[in-house]
């Protein structure tokens, strides 16, 4: 695993991605990206219900969505769990082919048939750098090792925000991601609710190590080049997320960034395998990158042209992207 010294010298034998952040500027057809460099940042929120988010604080993913194209009805698998849902994101396709089905059968899984976003993208631009910060252990130890990362750190989230920030301050990466868990610790220990208690207070807190990573990217003076991306894995009800009620598998994802079409995602769901394909294709990753993947791009996301044209308000997800829910589920 290749370390930046800076990165080295903190080594805590730790492997975490984190995102954190939120953006004031609203997308728009006009700032688009040089085609020569464009740099995704993936943020992930584990266990934070769609719900609980609009009845929070939170400031940064509020300037996000409302200035990018978002929605707050997508879909994770039918098994709601971490292990299979960001398997899910993080290979492009679903259960039926990874075969993970718990946090425990990541291991024993197919999940290592199926290249991650990370390996896609080096395919296609090997020299190119990749950093994960991740606060779940299971998700950088079974999913992430050897997966094609450059830097690889797992810790807390006050850790992962701290190693994310000062990577993205530091050096010139092109593909980053971050994963926080307190929110989806508070819910086992105080309840997944709409926004109340101490679930909501790891909302919040979740928010502003959000917007350090925002402030650190407006900060390099490149935010143009920038989408990112914000998506939960699952929901939660009670004190877990063990069955198929809805407020289990209701997720959002959120794209902010050059060329996407500020608006409400409508028509087919959003689902979390749908993240790979979107990212490579915004990257400018040839078709061929993403060959045999369940997930497909959203156009509204990638397509520069259809941002020139197309209104604001709600956004149509369109015909090629239409395709029957339960396939890869």
């Amino acid at each position: 695993m290749f370390l930046p010294p800076p990165i080295a010298a903190a080594a805590v034998a730790l492997v975490a991605w984190v995102y954190p952040g939120a953006w004031s500027h609203a997308s728009s057809g006009d700032d688009a990206p040089p085609s020569a460099k464009r740099r995704v940042l993936l943020v992930g929120i584990d266990g934070l219900r769609p719900d609980a988010l609009r009845r929070s604080r939170t400031p940064h993913l509020d300037s996000l969505w409302k200035g990018g194209a978002y929605t707050f009805d997508g879909r994770t698998g039918s098994v709601p769990r971490s292990g299979p849902g960001w398997t899910s994101l993080l290979t492009g396709v679903g259960l039926g082919k990874h075969k993970v089905t718990s946090n425990n059968a990541i291991a024993a899984s197919a999940v290592r048939k199926w290249p991650t976003l990370f390996e896609r993208f080096k395919h296609h631009r090997p020299k190119g750098e990749t950093m994960a910060f991740v606060a779940w252990t299971p998700l950088a130890d079974e999913i992430l090792t050897n997966s094609g990362l450059d830097v690889l750190i797992t810790g807390p989230d006050r850790v992962v925000e701290k190693e994310a920030v000062q990577s993205l301050e530091s050096f010139e990466p092109e593909l980053v991601f971050v994963h926080f868990n307190a929110v989806d610790h508070a819910g086992h220990t105080a309840g997944y609710n709409r926004g109340r208690g101490a679930y909501r207070d790891a909302i919040e807190r979740t928010d502003k190590r959000l917007g350090s990573l925002l402030a650190a990217i407006d900060a390099r003076g490149d935010r143009q080049e920038w989408l990112v991306v914000v998506v939960t894995d699952h929901g939660g009800k009670g004190y877990d997320h063990a069955d198929g009620h809805i407020l289990n598998r209701r997720i959002f994802a959120i794209f902010n960034g050059a060329g996407v079409v500020p608006g409400k995602l409508t028509g087919r769901r959003i689902r979390l395998q749908d993240i790979t394909p979107t990212v490579l294709s915004w990257l400018g990753h040839p078709t061929s990158v993403a060959a045999g993947l369940d997930g497909v791009k959203v156009d509204s996301v990638v397509s520069q042209s259809a941002a020139a044209k197309a209104p604001k308000g709600d956004v149509q997800v369109t015909d090629s992207q239409k395709r029957a829910e339960s396939v890869a589920n």
